[in-house]
């Protein structure tokens, strides 16, 4: 994406999503090096300028089967897990969490669906 820089196409905001991580030692390490990366500008920045382009979002998706479930029904995960006995937190919030970072002005439509919890059924 650097060279685009060069021809006078400014480079927005990259977020980095880390998806699919397990609670493993490998896992945690990398994350950890990729926070520490990102943190302290551990990347050629010359082309943009000292600018800080990249941006690891707070939201985390586990490696889970409910995520499998959702792609196997073609059903959105938010629908399928509003609750979970599990320690990690259900899909559905862990969905409210991704958007409401992503696009912060619609996060009271977002806590909406938390409240209602649709399921997709028809009425």
């Amino acid at each position: 994406l650097r060279p685009f820089e060069n021809y006078g196409v400014r480079l927005p905001a990259i977020q980095i999503l880390v998806n699919g991580i397990e609670g493993t030692n490998l896992d945690r390490d990398t994350l950890s090096e990729l926070t520490d990366i990102i943190r302290h500008q551990r990347y050629d920045a010359s082309a943009l300028g000292g600018r800080q382009v990249y941006q690891l979002l707070e939201t985390r998706i586990d490696l889970l089967d409910i995520y499998k479930l959702g792609h196997v029904r073609a059903q959105p995960v938010h629908r399928l897990e509003y609750k979970t006995t599990r320690k990690s937190p259900a899909a559905a919030i862990t969905m409210h969490r991704l958007a409401c970072e992503l696009v912060p002005l619609w996060a009271e439509k977002f806590d909406a669906v938390l409240i209602e919890q649709p399921t997709g059924e028809a009425q």
